[in-house]
């Protein structure tokens, strides 16, 4: 992983954004890797108090795509960081997303 940084950190920006996207665009086949052996029932079994299900780490990042990297891009790209972001419902996706399958649902997207 260190080296993996490191190339990240001494690239030149355009092949950053690249690399950047690349992974980006990988994760949802990787999650539906990672998920899709693991029964119905231990999706949704969390560590305890102060941590999240698999199925709510897909929530949020399938809830943040759209409500959060979007609009903070359209800040960006016009303004810089100039303007702070507004807030982000962090556990938004949770009650959008609840009472689907993961697997048929969610990750399909």
């Amino acid at each position: 992983m260190r080296n993996v940084i490191l190339a990240f950190a001494s690239a030149p920006a355009g092949a950053l954004a690249g690399s950047a996207r690349a992974l980006l665009e990988s994760t949802p086949a990787v999650l539906r890797t990672l998920l899709s052996r693991l029964p119905e029932p231990l999706v949704h079994v969390d560590e305890g108090p102060g941590t999240w299900s698999p199925f709510q780490v897909v929530c949020h990042l399938a809830h943040g795509e759209p409500d959060d990297w979007l609009p903070r891009i359209e800040l960006i790209l016009p303004k810089g960081a100039s303007e702070p972001f507004r807030p982000f419902d962090r556990e938004g996706g949770f009650v959008r997303y609840r009472g689907w399958p993961l697997q048929q649902g969610i990750l399909r997207q």
